[in-house]
């Protein structure tokens, strides 16, 4: 647990929701999610993503505005475009294409010098969640793939992880999440 973490809280045990709100724990976030062995869901990677996307926007760097922005648009639209794929009704090899295809254009760019360790901390840990969330779909479609009973062998993942996929009211709720964050983007131009 990041020790920041645990002296901001104190010496209790932080809620789940306070370590995704928490800024300084967004590092954090991705090796929650990665445990080998954890059951997760894409709606909790999506719902880290977009916790995650909001928290760079609110960062005040007049000189880097732009280019935080800018990531922050391409992360967004990366999240909006990984739930419109996945709720598609392609089959899982179109779906990994189209989502490594997205994901390239959430890729974080080199960073400009002057920019504070901690806003690096958060960019990397969004980029780093993309690439989780990227990775883990593309294990579990080739698991998929080896697995009598294909798509029907949902448990047949990677090194024993689980993840649960989104059921339509989470899609509806990462949707009105993603137009909510989108505005907020919008005002920051």
């Amino acid at each position: 647990m990041n020790l920041d973490l645990i002296e901001l809280l104190g010496n209790r045990r932080p809620s789940r929701r306070e370590v995704l709100k928490s800024a300084a724990a967004l590092p954090v976030v991705g090796v929650l999610l990665s445990q080998t062995g954890c059951s997760t869901s894409e709606a909790s990677l999506v719902e880290a993503l977009i916790t995650g996307i909001s928290g760079i926007a609110d960062i005040v760097e007049p000189q880097f505005a732009p280019f935080i922005n800018s990531y922050a648009n391409s992360a967004t639209t990366f999240v909006a475009a990984y739930v419109a794929i996945r709720a598609s009704g392609d089959t899982t090899a179109q779906q990994i294409t189209a989502i490594g295809q997205a994901a390239l254009a959430a890729a974080l760019p080199n960073l400009p010098a002057g920019i504070s360790a901690a806003t690096v901390a958060k960019l990397k840990a969004i980029a780093s969640l993309i690439t989780e969330l990227t990775d883990t779909i593309t294990a579990i479609s080739k698991m998929i793939e080896q697995t009598p009973g294909g798509a029907n062998a949902f448990f047949a993942t990677p090194k024993g992880k689980k993840i649960k996929p989104m059921d339509a009211k989470q899609r509806t709720k990462a949707n009105a999440d993603i137009a909510k964050l989108k505005a907020k983007l919008a005002q920051k131009k």
